[in-house]
């Protein structure tokens, strides 16, 4: 079975524009709709003074001296998870690193739900409510496919057979 593995992903996120590469919340105008690829990666991030954001996979003990501070004065790094998604807006994978802590619980949410579980197995949306704030929700969820059934010339849509 051939596998949608992450050299596949880098040619197809090298292949898109710099800028698109990202999902930016902070420019969703009504309701972005992704799926979660199946694959991420966490940890804690900061932005620099030059505006670039610096990643570490583990809380650092101390922080370089060009780190920006952030709205209330505070200089820290904030914890963050990424992971590849298709955005479906443009028919393009992208990178999706989320901060916000509404949009986080909401996802954990469904991750903890044994009705959803998994959020490679359906659509979310992530959408501003009325005071601006991100919210994520479920979408649909989506049935399994059965990609190996199209080797055997099958319908991969249809029920599994015992």
């Amino acid at each position: 079975m051939a596998v949608l593995d992450a050299t596949f992903f880098e040619e197809v996120l090298t292949e898109s524009g710099s800028s698109g590469r990202y999902v930016n919340l902070s420019k969703i105008d009504g309701e972005k709709r992704l799926r979660y690829m199946g694959h991420g990666i966490s940890g804690y991030t900061a932005w620099t003074t030059e505006n670039k954001p610096v990643r570490w996979e583990l809380k650092p003990e101390e922080l370089p001296d060009n780190i920006k501070p952030d709205m209330n004065g505070s200089i820290a790094a904030k914890k963050f998870m990424a992971g590849v998604v298709w955005d479906y807006d443009d028919s393009e994978f992208k990178i999706l690193e989320l901060t916000q802590i509404s949009v986080l619980k909401q996802l954990a949410k469904y991750l903890a739900d044994e009705d959803y579980g998994d959020w490679s197995q359906y659509d979310i949306k992530i959408a501003r409510d009325q005071k601006g704030e991100k919210i994520a929700k479920q979408y649909e969820t989506m049935p399994e496919v059965n990609l190996d059934a199209l080797y055997e010339g099958k319908d991969p849509w249809a029920a599994p057979t015992a």
